[in-house]
């Protein structure tokens, strides 16, 4: 893809060091990096991430405690 812009809405640019963009060419419907439908049947859970003691773990993989844990969390931003 020569142009960055059709697929701008898939950056979060946060201010943070490390950004993530995935895209599977075979979900392109338009040929130009939009997303193409994808129907309910072939949609994925999204995995969630948290930092926990130092390392980064999938919330999914929480014992019963930390997760109570988790769900007690406030979340906040820093300003910039």
């Amino acid at each position: 893809m020569t142009d960055p812009q059709p697929c701008a809405h898939f950056v979060n640019a946060d201010g943070h060091a490390l950004c993530l963009v995935g895209r599977n060419p075979t979900l392109d419907g338009c040929g130009r990096g939009c997303p193409a439908y994808l129907p309910d049947s072939e949609r994925q859970p999204c995995e969630v991430w948290t930092r926990v003691m130092g390392y980064h773990r999938p919330v999914s993989a929480f014992n019963r405690g930390k997760r109570a844990e988790y769900d007690e969390r406030r979340l906040f931003l820093e300003p910039h």
